[in-house]
């Protein structure tokens, strides 16, 4: 199943400061127990693949790299830009995925170094929207 898809995505630290707040179109496609966000943002590609369990969040571009989400998941993170590379070790302390057929929401907090960080994800479908 693919359908066109508005796709939100905000991210803040747990002392209420929110980092980002991007709002875009996007399809969503249903495939093999996988569910997936193609979207655009800043002229880059991203991809979000997810289920109940975890999600991988995919960026390529400008900016370019790779988070895999699992609770209880320590990973590194490795963000290229035409400016250098930036790394930094994350850990995540919550996943939660509500996957309803026509809306979908996913949070999850995770710290940074000293950081408690926190993003959040809901798809809903776009009006007219179904291929």
């Amino acid at each position: 199943m693919t359908k066109a898809c508005l796709l939100s995505i905000r991210t803040g630290g747990k002392a209420g400061e929110e980092l980002s707040d991007v709002t875009v179109s996007g399809r969503y496609e249903f495939s093999d127990s996988i569910h997936r966000v193609v979207f655009q943002t800043e002229g880059d590609l991203c991809r979000i693949d997810f289920n109940e369990e975890g999600l991988k969040y995919e960026r390529s571009g400008e900016m370019s790299f790779t988070m895999d989400i699992r609770e209880g998941n320590t990973s590194d993170l490795v963000i290229q830009t035409g400016y250098g590379e930036i790394s930094t070790e994350y850990t995540v302390h919550g996943y939660k995925a509500r996957i309803l057929e026509d809306h979908i929401s996913i949070e999850t907090d995770y710290t940074s170094g000293d950081d408690r960080l926190y993003m959040t994800i809901d798809i809903k479908s776009d009006q007219g929207g179904k291929k």
